[in-house]
Formats: structure tokens, sequence, C-alpha cells
């Protein structure tokens, strides 16, 4: 909300012209007796709204004003739809999606609601979208409220929301729950998904079922993109178990593609 750069001096010329503009025809309708509500209706919902963004957008550390611009939004909405009930226009459609947009963010910048709270809201609206409700779930994840996250997620079964699911489980620690996700990717995924592969072998080496992970990390360096952690992750395998030569062959492999994971090499293959 910058008001010294060129397109917000445009964006507020442009507006003082189409609401002095609207006032003008107003006005000219009075004088000659042309008046009727739907002229006042029309040109009321463009002043309102466009005086509302500009309390917004250049006077925001206005309380009063922000206030203000706050209960103007909400009039044109209730404008709006007045408009569409009266004049089935794609005119008066924009001007109320563009009227909610607004008045969600003055909610937004005011009482600072946060978008957990906005996407729950249309979750419930729009109970069968489920871009809606993963897109909820990942707020819920990032904001490590992991069991909300859970409730959501177990109910979608795409893979973009099985591998959300598989990492919340991670991070509550539930290990296996978390591989038998993985494990459904892995089946239901028809494409090579070298990162599922090396986050179940690592899920694996930590619970201690090595055999199994050493399966998928081999498996994961022979997918066509392969995880350069793999190769480090599979040495620091071959290391516990006394394969000392196949772990420096590894640890020297991962370190050339990517040399990020060097602190991860133990001292002795450095």
């Amino acid at each position: 909300m910058n008001n010294n750069n060129f397109f917000n001096k445009v964006f507020l010329v442009f507006s003082l012209i189409l609401i002095f503009f609207s006032i003008g025809i107003i006005l000219y309708s009075i004088y000659t007796n042309t008046v009727n509500i739907q002229i006042i209706v029309r040109n009321a919902t463009v002043i309102i709204f466009f005086i509302g963004i500009i309390f917004f957008y250049y006077f925001y550390e206005n309380r009063i004003l922000l206030h203000t611009s706050y209960f103007l939004l909400l009039l044109n909405i209730g404008l709006s739809i007045f408009r569409i009930i009266n004049d089935q226009n794609i005119v008066n459609i924009i001007y109320i999606v563009c009227s909610v947009y607004m008045f969600v963010s003055i909610n937004k910048y005011l009482y600072s609601i946060n978008d957990i709270l906005i996407y729950n809201i249309l979750s419930k609206i729009l109970f069968f979208n489920k871009k809606i409700k993963r897109k909820l779930a990942l707020l819920y994840y990032e904001n490590k409220i992991y069991d909300k996250s859970i409730n959501i997620l177990k109910r979608l079964n795409d893979v973009e929301s099985l591998y959300l699911l598989a990492s919340n489980y991670e991070n509550i620690k539930d290990e296996n729950l978390a591989i038998k996700t993985y494990s459904k990717i892995i089946l239901e995924d028809n494409r090579e998904r070298a990162d599922i592969l090396y986050n179940r072998g690592a899920l694996y080496k930590n619970i201690g079922k090595y055999d199994e992970a050493i399966i998928d990390f081999n498996n994961c360096l022979k997918c066509n993109e392969p995880d350069p952690k793999a190769f480090i992750a599979l040495g620091v395998i071959m290391d516990e178990i006394g394969e000392y030569e196949k772990a420096k062959e590894l640890f020297k492999k991962g370190n050339k593609l990517d040399k990020s994971f060097k602190e991860y090499i133990p001292e002795k293959y450095k």
C-alpha cells in the first residue's frame, strides 16, 4: 500500500475522474428532471466503490477512514446486489466481486484475520471443492496444527493430498502411518517418484528397518532423476553395517552431485 509509485498515482487520478463523472451524471439528471432510482444506484455504486478503495489504499493508517471504507464497501455489496436484481448486467457482477474482495482485504487488515479463517469459511460454503480443502489443510500444516490438517486430508485421496498427509504424519512422529501413506502414493502414482522413495526409505531407516530402507534408496537411485540425498543416506547405512568401501563410493557420488550434503558425511570419508 505504497502511494508513491506511478501506478498508484494514475489509479488515484482514474478513480477521482470516475467519481466526479458519476456525481456529474446524478446532478445533470436532477437538473434535467430525468433522475430515477436506476441512475442514482448505478452511479452511487461507482462513487462508493472508488471512494472505499481510495480510503483503503491511500489513507490506511487512519483508522476512522479505514472503518469508513469498510462500511462503504459493505454498502456497495448491497447496492450491487440490488443492481443485479433490477439490471442483469455483467458489470454489476464485476462490482460485487471486487467489493467482496476489497471488503475481505480490509477485514484482514483491520482485524488481522488470517487465511485459515477465510479458507475455513470457504471450505464450508464450497464443501465439494477439494482445492479449497487442500489449501486449508496446507495452512494448518504450515501453522503446525497437524491434527486438523490430518482430519481434512484423510477425506481426500488425490496424490498431492496424500503427500501432505504423509508429511503431517512425519511431523507428529508417526512413522508407520507416514510409511503407509507414502506406499499408497507409490501404488497409485504411475510416475517415477524419487522423492517418495527417498522419504519412505528415510522413515524405514529411522525405525531400524534397514533392509527396506536399502531397497527404497537403491530404487530411488535408479530413477531418471534420483534424489542426491539417497546417496548420502544409503552411504550412512553402509557405514553402519560395515560396508565401508560401498559407503565411500556412495558419499563420493552424493557429494559430487550436491556439495550441500557434505556435513552429513562422516569425517573419516571426507
